[in-house]
C-alpha cells in the first residue's frame, strides 16, 4: 500500500461559525514524558555500605537509566495568525476582550473529499493573547494564542470560497486625545497593542481511566493586561511620564464595522537614532476598563 500524499496547506479555521483564512496555525495538544530519576549515574558503583559512590572500572559496565516514567498532563494550545477583514475582526476581538469560550475547527490540507480526515476541532477554547498591529501603507494583522480544554479528530470537511476585503491602513485612522501632550493624527505611522488574559490550565483529580483525566478541567482567566505602542512621525512628545497627569489619554481606532477606543497611560517615549526618518515610539498601558466598543 503506497503512502498517501497530502496536497498542500488549506489554512481554514472556523470559530463559532466564522470562517478565517490563516497565514499560520500552531495550535496542538502538548504532552511530555516525565521520569523519576534516581541518583545513580551511568558508570557509578552502587555501594553496599556507607562508602561513597565511585566509577566502575569495567569499560562495558552501565547502570539502568530512565526506567520509571509517567505521562504528563495534557495542555492544548498554540498560536494562529491572519489578516483582518471586515468580516472577522470585530467578532474575534470581542472573544479576546471578554475571554469567552468558543469552539475552533481547523482545516489543514487541500484534499477534496468529505471524510474530514484533515480537520481538527478544538473544544472550549479561550484567547490567552491577542495582538493587533497596523503600519502606514500596510494591512491590519492579527495574531493570537489560544488554549483549549479538549480536541476531536476528523470533524466535517468544508471549503470556503467567499471573497473578502482586507482592512488597510487608510481604513484605520487613529486619533489620540491626551491631557499631557498633543498628537497630530496625520503624523501617526502605526499602532500595535496586545491583550494578555493570563489564561491558565486548571487540573483536578478525576477517577477516569482514559486520557481525559490528564486534560485540563478548566481554563482560568487571570488579570487582563493591555500594552502597546504608538509610532509617531516627526513628533517628539514627552521624554518622561508627567507627574501631574490627572486623567488617562484616549486612543481611538476607526475600523470597518467597529470603532475601538482605549483608555491608556503613556510611558516615556523611545527615540532611535538611525539613517532615515525619525519615528518616535510612544509605549502605553491600558487602564481601567480600557476598551469602549461602538
Amino acid at each position: 500500500m503506497s503512502n498517501q500524499i497530502r496536497p498542500g496547506y488549506m489554512g481554514l479555521a472556523t470559530i463559532s461559525g466564522l470562517r478565517i483564512r490563516c497565514t499560520s496555525f500552531t495550535i496542538n495538544p502538548n504532552q511530555d514524558t516525565l521520569f523519576y530519576d534516581h541518583v545513580i549515574g551511568l558508570k557509578d558503583t552502587i555501594p553496599a555500605d556507607s562508602s561513597t559512590k565511585g566509577e566502575d572500572p569495567d569499560p562495558t559496565y552501565v547502570n539502568t537509566q530512565k526506567k520509571i516514567w509517567r505521562p504528563s498532563p495534557i495542555s492544548i494550545g498554540g498560536g494562529m495568525s491572519f489578516p483582518a477583514t471586515d468580516n472577522n475582526l470585530k467578532n474575534i476581538f470581542l472573544l479576546a476582550r471578554y475571554a469567552n469560550y468558543f469552539d475552533l475547527d481547523f482545516m489543514y490540507y487541500c484534499k477534496n473529499g468529505t471524510t474530514g480526515q484533515e480537520c481538527r476541532r478544538f473544544k472550549d477554547c479561550r484567547v490567552s493573547d491577542f495582538d493587533f498591529s497596523v503600519t502606514s501603507g500596510d494591512i491590519v494583522n492579527v495574531s493570537m494564542n489560544v488554549f483549549a480544554k479538549n480536541i476531536e479528530e476528523n470533524v466535517s470537511f468544508y471549503h470556503y470560497t467567499t471573497p473578502e476585503k482586507l482592512i488597510t491602513w487608510d481604513q484605520s485612522p487613529v486619533i489620540v486625545t491626551s491631557p499631557s501632550f498633543a498628537v497630530n493624527h496625520l503624523h501617526v505611522n502605526g499602532i500595535n497593542f496586545k491583550i494578555n488574559n493570563n489564561v491558565q490550565n486548571i487540573y483536578v483529580a478525576r477517577n477516569i481511566s482514559t486520557t481525559d483525566s490528564l486534560l485540563p478541567w478548566d481554563l482560568r482567566v487571570g488579570m487582563q493586561e493591555v500594552t502597546g505602542s504608538l509610532n509617531i512621525y516627526l513628533e517628539s512628545g514627552y521624554e518622561f511620564i508627567p507627574i501631574n497627569l490627572s486623567s488617562p489619554s484616549q486612543i481611538q481606532i476607526s475600523l470597518p464595522g467597529m470603532t475601538l477606543a482605549m483608555s491608556v497611560v503613556f510611558k516615556s517615549n523611545q527615540i532611535e537614532g538611525q539613517v532615515g526618518p525619525i519615528i518616535t515610539q510612544l509605549p502605553f498601558v491600558g487602564v481601567d476598563q480600557v476598551f469602549t466598543i461602538s
